[in-house]
């Protein structure tokens, strides 16, 4: 059975629209394998815990503790600004004891809730069920070994008898690549990474893996361009 997963979405009342966004998008991803809670039914749920939405802008490491003490909560704080002209929405991930950043940006013709909305399925991706998939109970550990570092643990489990792994399934190849990287294995963590791009050539997953991979490997991703 998959673990199932509680998502808490936060923001300001003036941020309602990519946060309303976010959490219906949140909730058609994760389906029936757990829960998206926003607004003030997120903060209520994290007072449950002792925990202030406010505690997290002072203290960071709180949503890092809270996620790794608890592995089935995912937390994600919105917060809207203005800048140079341009609208801008931070994002901040907190799973499995670890914390994610994005930024999006209205300029040039982009829009920030689009970007927002993509840039946190990407961060939280490897949590979200596999459409692909027909049994994952095998791999609904996978995210605790990962932020347990067990890294030969993940890749015993994937690819037992050594590489190439006969992984399938996206979430698997996310993690062989994520094993194989942290272990330094770059050349095997790029071949794991070939596969899933020809088989998942369009999937979030495997945009997210490719940010794994560290600068100068074949499959890293470019660099972002600066803004004008």
């Amino acid at each position: 059975m998959v673990h199932l997963l509680m998502i808490l979405v936060l923001f300001n009342p003036i941020d309602h629209e990519v946060g309303d966004k976010l959490t219906a998008q949140l909730a058609i991803a994760l389906g029936a394998n757990g829960q998206v809670l926003s607004g003030a039914s997120a903060a209520q749920q994290l007072e449950k815990q002792g925990i202030k939405e406010s505690d997290f802008q002072v203290s960071p490491e709180l949503g890092k503790q809270l996620t790794k003490q608890q592995g089935n909560i995912i937390v994600v704080r919105l917060e809207g600004r203005k800048s140079g002209g341009d609208d801008e929405v931070e994002s901040q991930v907190w799973s499995h004891g670890r914390m994610d950043d994005h930024v999006s940006i209205a300029g040039s013709g982009h829009d920030v809730v689009e970007g927002t909305v993509r840039g946190v399925l990407e961060m939280i991706a490897p949590d979200l069920p596999d459409p692909n998939e027909t049994d994952v109970s095998s791999e609904a550990h996978l995210p605790q070994l990962a932020s347990n570092e067990q890294w030969q643990a993940i890749l015993d489990q994937i690819a037992p008898f050594g590489p190439p792994s006969p992984a399938k399934s996206a979430r698997s190849l996310y993690y062989e690549v994520m094993a194989d990287s942290r272990l330094g294995r770059i050349a095997a963590a790029e071949d794991a990474l070939k596969r899933m791009q020809d088989l998942y050539p369009s999937q979030l997953l495997t945009s997210a893996a490719a940010s794994l991979m560290p600068a100068g490997s074949v499959n890293a991703p470019a660099a972002a361009p600066t803004a004008p």
